[in-house]
């Protein structure tokens, strides 16, 4: 088991989340379709939802888990891990409140926004550093 190295409370930029049952029922009792109109906006216009959850890099990979309110107001299981060796980069950007950190691989992208961002992207750049040059 790889050890943990620091834990971080995210949002993280999901292409394909889609709200889960418990959410549909709440949308029921206010305007269904003008919070169906606005939901559909808001994902086209980021390119997905954000999700609550706890990023943690560990000395081999990175894990996004989603909390537990996240975990019932999304259908499925938003968890993702990204091996260390296959991060090509993490690039900072602007975001509003807090900034982004784009965690990039030959897969794709995952985005994800915190306090702190700057710091805790230099920690997974440190670690990326470590883990490829023990390749």
């Amino acid at each position: 088991m790889s050890a943990q190295i620091e834990k971080k409370t995210v949002n993280a930029l999901v292409p394909d989340a889609e709200i889960g049952f418990i959410a549909k029922y709440a949308m029921e009792m206010t305007d269904t379709k003008i919070t169906e109109t606005v939901l559909k906006q808001f994902k086209k216009a980021m390119g997905g939802l954000w999700v609550g959850g706890n990023a943690t890099l560990y000395e081999t990979k990175l894990h996004f888990r989603p909390n537990a309110l996240n975990h019932m107001v999304h259908a499925g299981d938003y968890s993702l891990e990204i091996p260390l060796p296959e991060i090509t980069g993490v690039d900072v950007r602007f975001g509003i409140v807090t900034k982004i950190i784009d965690i990039l691989t030959d897969h794709g992208k995952f985005s994800m926004r915190c306090y702190g961002a700057e710091k805790f992207a230099d920690v997974i750049r440190n670690q990326v550093a470590v883990q490829k040059n023990k390749g």
